[in-house]
């Protein structure tokens, strides 16, 4: 056979071959590119569930706050007048919807808790709220606790303050 003829067919199989590679890369591509969209759309939809669900659980948990003062108000206005009877219901009344409001903050700590929330973005918002929980309602905090989440997302607010000084005092170091 003639080298020539040899050459030209090994081009055209060379070009071919290259051609080939080409639109398999190309496809590649193509699908690397609708696979990064969806990883996008994916987490922007994560964020989205995320902010829903914090705006749903803020709105309970600040409703639950008013009934709460509303509760409180209502029992210190009647205090000095009315009788005990009715004292006595207002009483059960304050203590159901502070029973309502901790749980609402305890749901708001287990998705935390479970990483459905950003946990600095919690400390900003909630640290001093859990905090005041915790100091204003001491009996509903003591062992065996029905309000877990709050105490372990207090330690973790209290572990992240721990951490702080030792990492300004390592960048001095630096």
């Amino acid at each position: 056979m003639n080298p020539l003829v040899v050459s030209v067919i090994a081009l055209v199989v060379s070009i071919f071959t290259l051609i080939l590679t080409w639109w398999r890369a190309r496809s590649n591509a193509r699908q690397v590119t609708v696979a990064v969209r969806q990883a996008i759309n994916a987490e922007t939809q994560t964020r989205l569930q995320r902010t829903n669900l914090l705006v749903q659980i803020e709105g309970r948990i600040n409703d639950a706050r008013l009934a709460v003062e509303e509760a409180c108000h209502s029992m210190s206005v009647s205090n000095g007048s009315g009788n005990q009877d009715e004292l006595s219901d207002r009483s059960r009344l304050y203590e159901s919807r502070k029973e309502h409001y901790l749980n609402q903050l305890e749901r708001l700590a287990a998705e935390t808790n479970k990483n459905n929330l950003d946990l600095a973005d919690m400390h900003r918002e909630y640290r001093d709220t859990i905090r005041s929980v915790l100091r204003q309602y001491p009996d509903k905090f003591g062992p065996g606790t029905g309000f877990r989440e709050i105490v372990k997302l207090n330690a973790r607010f209290e572990a992240a303050l721990d951490a702080i000084p030792s990492a300004i005092s390592k960048v001095r170091q630096e």
